[in-house]
């Protein structure tokens, strides 16, 4: 009731968004509030399943910015010569040297 400023019975987006705020202490990001398209508002019924979806929304948020960091992280570690390009020899030191490919490949000296 609180957010429904004008007493229609609907939260616009911006009134959605005042009261995730209010209840994370964080305003919520644009591209959370485009995700859910509530362009035409949240009627007092459909409110929870929006809040559902906006958390779940922030969850795989915060895991694709985590997978992003970490792929940032690999990708320095890997640069060696700071170009932000992997040379063929850094791709091959990669490959050889990462966890996942657990030694499969050769390492950048044995590979012409």
């Amino acid at each position: 009731r609180k957010h429904d400023v004008d007493r229609s019975g609907v939260l616009s987006e911006s009134q959605f968004a005042a009261m995730v705020e209010e209840l994370n202490s964080v305003k919520p990001p644009k591209d959370a509030l485009d995700f859910l398209n509530i362009g035409g508002g949240v009627k007092k019924q459909d409110m929870l399943e929006t809040v559902k979806h906006y958390n779940e929304y922030m969850k795989k948020r915060k895991l694709r910015q985590q997978r992003y960091k970490t792929l940032v992280e690999e990708f320095q570690k890997y640069d060696k010569n700071n170009s932000g390009a992997l040379e063929f020899a850094e791709i091959i030191d990669m490959l050889h040297n990462h966890p996942m490919s657990k030694g499969k490949y050769p390492k950048a000296d044995q590979v012409e």
